[in-house]
């Protein structure tokens, strides 16, 4: 997203993909009978109330200006209760994150089949088993992020190191 979010986005997209998720999303959120949603988020015990006009001057389709998700509502809602959660928690905006902080923000903690990996810790083995268990359970979810650097050279000693350019990329 234009906000640095690609981690949100990419965490619902891998929701979204499943029969299991779909439902999670579903039942995240909810609307209300003065325009308003609440979003749930289940698995950090917490639920936001977004009002009807935040969510008008927040809409690409009718404020151009608005750097949100533009088209989806429910993913808009999302987005806007998950800026209020990390700044509640955290003190951050959606700029930068890991598609585990939305996934373990919406999926309800339970019975020990939600196996959520981030970072250096996914390696091909644990794909492997996570692969193998949806075969098992018809249903997996995988989503990936890249960190983008740039591989410099100090021009005083020659050396390479590698700077972060502040971008990343979800999947």
């Amino acid at each position: 997203g234009q906000i640095g979010d690609c981690w949100l986005l990419s965490g619902i997209l891998s929701l979204n993909t499943s029969e299991i998720g779909r439902e999670i999303i579903k039942q995240s959120i909810i609307p209300n009978s003065d325009g308003s949603v609440t979003v749930k988020f289940l698995g950090a015990g917490k639920e936001y109330k977004i009002k009807s006009d935040e969510i008008k001057r927040n809409d690409p389709d009718i404020n151009p200006k608005s750097k949100y998700s533009s088209g989806d509502n429910d993913m808009l809602v999302l987005e806007l209760a998950m800026e209020k959660l990390r700044r509640e928690t955290s003190g951050k905006d959606l700029n930068g994150g890991y598609e585990k902080e939305i996934l373990d923000a919406l999926i309800p903690k339970r019975n020990g089949n939600t196996i959520i990996y981030s970072g250096d810790d996914l390696t091909p083995q644990k794909i492997d088993r996570i692969l193998t268990n949806a075969q098992k359970n018809k249903n997996a979810s995988i989503s990936f992020g890249v960190k983008t650097v740039r591989r410099m050279i100090n021009p005083k000693t020659g050396k390479y190191y590698y700077k972060d350019t502040g971008t990343a990329h979800g999947l």
